[in-house]
């Protein structure tokens, strides 16, 4: 049976999880934001003699990195929002009603993004995003995979996913490095010009973030291997068996495929939209030769 993917990831059912998904990504994005800025800020007051030696301002560092904590707890759960509105989408798009059912509140995803994408804060800019001309439409998110079977599309969906996903954080991580580098060095000229221990306490906070983002997308990037195995295991029993592939075995490994996914998804702390838009261009041309090649290949195998 062909799939239908292609359809049904433009309807505005579809639509209006992946933007409600995308909102609750911005909305955590945002004061992810505002907490390395604080940092930033606490890191550059090392810098200023006067300043850092006022009592307050000495303690703010200490201060500050138990209050960003507790914020990034609270955080977490805009994150599994989002998480679970994007999982939905996709789980109901290709078909996985065994996982479904593990999303929690999942009967009332849809009434709360028809409840939002229908308010008067959103509607309109809802109605812009689903046009496929809009600069940064919500349609067409997956390659075009007509004509393969669905439980075939949905392992190249997932693998289209997941490949995007590594390539971008392997962008991520490699600008994480050289900004940590440079805050190491800046750290050691604090300490060699004011020949105290007290101002290093400053770069704690900012340095504490860029370790925290570097460890995440160290995991995030294994995990993403763990799950590209398991798609190239996939791929060669297709490969040798051909069309006459067994199908549960095929949803099986889907399954399992997706619930890796989804943890991936509720771990890893969101990559920046700057990076998102500065490489853009680049990571979708990589991923649409890459799916084509896989596509081709499957209906090599298919035949």
């Amino acid at each position: 049976m062909n799939n239908s993917i292609n359809i049904d990831q433009n309807k505005k059912e579809y639509l209006r999880y992946r933007y409600v998904s995308r909102k609750l990504y911005s909305t955590e994005k945002k004061n992810r934001n505002y907490i390395m800025f604080i940092s930033i800020i606490l890191y550059l007051i090392g810098f200023l003699p006067k300043i850092r030696e006022w009592t307050i301002t000495a303690i703010a560092p200490i201060i500050w990195i138990p209050i960003g904590y507790v914020w990034k707890r609270k955080l977490k759960e805009i994150h599994i929002s989002a998480v679970e509105y994007h999982e939905f989408s996709d789980r109901q798009m290709f078909d996985i009603d065994a996982l479904k059912s593990l999303i929690e509140n999942s009967d009332n995803l849809y009434q709360n993004a028809v409840n939002i994408t229908e308010g008067k804060k959103d509607k309109q800019y809802f109605e812009d995003m689903i046009q496929k001309d809009h600069k940064i439409s919500i349609k067409n998110w997956y390659s075009n995979f007509k004509g393969l079977p669905l439980e075939v599309a949905t392992l190249l969906a997932q693998d289209e996913n997941i490949n995007w996903e590594k390539k971008q954080r392997q962008k991520y991580k490699k600008i994480l490095n050289i900004i940590l580098i440079i805050y190491f060095l800046s750290t050691a000229l604090i300490y060699v010009f004011t020949n105290s221990i007290v101002n290093i306490i400053f770069t704690i906070p900012i340095i504490f973030e860029l370790v925290e983002l570097v460890i995440d997308n160290i995991d995030c990037i294994k995990s993403c291997n763990d799950i590209m195995d398991k798609l190239g295991k996939s791929y060669n029993y297709i490969k040798e068996l051909g069309k006459t592939y067994d199908v549960n075995r095929i949803k099986k490994s889907i399954m399992e495929i997706q619930f890796k996914i989804y943890e991936n998804r509720k771990e890893a702390i969101p990559v920046p939209d700057i990076i998102y838009t500065i490489f853009r261009e680049e990571l979708q041309k990589e991923s649409n030769l890459y799916i084509k090649a896989i596509k081709k290949d499957m209906n090599t195998w298919l035949k």
